[in-house]
């Protein structure tokens, strides 16, 4: 099970690996019994990084190699249920500045927005409306 998604535009943002993987680690504890989706949990596998995460999950990923990295579309094949976990994660991992959209549409043509903005993550509804010019 889970939900695909069929189409998406996305930009590029850069986290903070250091500070993503210290957000993994407490959420962990918090969550005893779960994992971020399909990827490993921390706690059991130390030598796991934030690349190893975010690529697990799906996402496209640079490494900076200097403790940064870019995460610049998601590839992955569906939608895991700690999606917006995943998200909130990126959102605290961020410099104060970013401030990117990510526009998603679903199997089922349902479309939305993923947001970053000054740390904080919002899913956000999308109306499409248009009109025919003749």
């Amino acid at each position: 099970m889970g939900y695909y998604i069929d189409s998406m535009t996305s930009e590029t943002f850069t986290i903070d690996g250091a500070v993503f993987m210290k957000l993994l680690r407490e959420w962990e504890e918090l969550n005893p019994k779960e994992h971020m989706s399909w990827c490993q949990r921390v706690t059991d596998v130390p030598h796991l990084t934030a690349v190893d995460i975010a690529g697990g999950f799906g996402f496209s990923v640079t490494d900076n190699e200097n403790g940064s990295i870019d995460i610049d579309y998601w590839e992955g094949d569906k939608m895991g249920s700690t999606w917006d976990e995943i998200w909130g994660m990126f959102a605290k991992s961020t410099s104060p500045e970013t401030d990117i959209r990510w526009m998603i549409r679903g199997e089922d043509n349902e479309i939305w927005c993923e947001q970053i903005r000054n740390n904080t993550h919002l899913t956000l509804g999308v109306e499409v409306i248009y009109q025919i010019q003749e």
